[in-house]
């Protein structure tokens, strides 16, 4: 027998509830328990399965989920949520000892032995119970946590129906959130004082905290950006919580996206951006759009947004993709010089640069960006929207059309990019920074 303190829950707040409308014994419990406590009982998952009899509604767990979490909860941290626990009239019938007893003290409160051997539905948390089960068998008895607490919600006497409603509400009427404000949430916390102390436990969760390295510098980069009357995202990225707009359709996570590359480095080649502060990169990124809007107008024009898709998510990320390679030494020439010009506070120049590097067909033809442009196809057949916007919106159309365009900068753009090389500084600036950060 495995014993229990329950405060009981009234919710029948209508005769028409389907919620344990079923019995008159049906009751809404919440308690909390040891893990070691819970472990001792019978806790099973009715899973869904292609041809079972009587099927279940849960669906199979994911060991790494589980795992992640367990691990999160050994390194140190909390989780409140709430398990939720249910027991069928018919696993009662052989066990009267099973029964809530109330306790004198208050009316609320009961209290309730159960006998190990009664089958409990776990409805809501199996990634959390087979985790944190699963890491606790693996150590010695009395491990680390084995007295860690857990709240949960038990649906005593329940039919199997009210788990598959409980099951259904919850997962269908709740909502992840959006991954733009998930990254203002990230920004938030890391302001926290506490948050430097509590870093590495916190971090160790990389399913929440994956992007803490880079998201909040790149919001300060969009703040820049958006509040700058001169810059072509004066108030043209759309931020969480704000509305859909036909103009105004780039997403604050589709431009942080977009620059991460600018932003963190990765195995194969360094961020030019890496450890620049927020307000130089947007001066960095002003010169860029200002740039492309100086050689392909249209787009640009008062709501004309949602006509091409260079403020899309195709145009957004190709296009910084295109200023990434650019400024990468290795992939034409010149991306020392760029830098070299903002690093001496020369963005006029690094404009009119990048001005004459993006005066070809492959960005100046509104056409390519246009999604209402009526062509013929090669099949012959009659074809709407240009050809930038057929390319798909995945990382691998992104890395496509970004090559299309510096291709034809390298081909058609010969001279100026010699003259450009002729200016780089024979060190880099990449370079230079390394190895500054190195004496450090």
């Amino acid at each position: 027998m495995v014993k229990f303190t329950l405060m009981k829950i009234n919710q029948r707040h209508s005769k028409n509830a389907p919620l344990f409308d079923g019995s008159a014994d049906s009751v809404l419990f919440q308690g909390k328990a040891k893990l070691s406590e819970l472990m001792k009982l019978n806790i099973g998952i009715d899973r869904w399965e292609l041809d079972k009899k009587d099927n279940g509604y849960q669906r199979q767990i994911k060991n790494s989920r589980a795992n992640m979490f367990a691990e999160y909860i050994a390194d140190g941290n909390i989780s409140p949520d709430i398990l939720t626990f249910s027991i069928r009239p018919d696993d009662l019938k052989n066990n009267s000892e099973s029964v809530p007893k109330r306790l004198s003290s208050h009316d609320d409160f009961y209290s309730l032995d159960l006998d190990s051997k009664i089958p409990i539905q776990l409805v809501d948390g199996q990634h959390r119970w087979f985790g944190l089960k699963d890491i606790e068998s693996a150590t010695a008895v009395g491990g680390t946590l084995a007295d860690f607490e857990l709240p949960f919600i038990l649906m005593y006497s329940a039919p199997k129906l009210n788990e598959i409603v409980e099951f259904m509400t919850r997962h269908k009427t709740q909502k992840a959130v959006p991954t733009d404000l998930a990254d203002q949430l990230l920004r938030e916390a890391k302001g926290q004082k506490l948050y430097k102390q509590l870093e590495k436990q916190l971090e160790a969760n990389k399913t929440i905290w994956k992007d803490i390295v880079w998201a909040p510098e790149a919001l300060d980069v969009i703040d820049c950006l958006r509040t700058d009357p001169t810059s072509v995202w004066h108030k043209n990225i759309r931020m969480p919580t704000e509305s859909a707009n036909p103009f105004r359709v780039c997403t604050q996570r589709t431009f942080t996206s977009s620059i991460k590359p600018l932003m963190v480095s990765s195995k194969r080649r360094d961020a030019p951006f890496e450890n620049v502060k927020p307000q130089i990169i947007a001066k960095y990124l002003n010169a860029n759009w200002n740039a492309l809007k100086a050689v392909l107008q249209e787009p640009f024009k008062d709501l004309a947004q949602s006509k091409y898709v260079v403020f899309h998510l195709v145009g957004v990320y190709s296009l910084n993709l295109v200023y990434y390679k650019l400024l990468s030494d290795e992939t034409i020439g010149v991306g020392s010089t760029l830098l070299e010009y903002g690093k001496n506070g020369q963005f006029d120049k690094l404009q009119t640069a990048l001005e004459g590097l993006y005066d070809v067909d492959a960005i100046t033809n509104a056409d390519n960006w246009d999604k209402y442009y009526e062509w013929i196809g090669p099949d012959g057949e009659p074809t709407e929207g240009g050809i930038y916007t057929l390319m798909g919106s995945n990382h691998a159309a992104f890395k496509r059309l970004s090559e299309i365009i510096l291709n034809t900068i390298q081909s058609k753009k010969s001279t100026d990019i010699a003259k450009l090389q002729s200016l780089a500084p024979k060190i880099s600036i990449q370079k230079t920074l390394t190895k500054k950060e190195s004496k450090k």
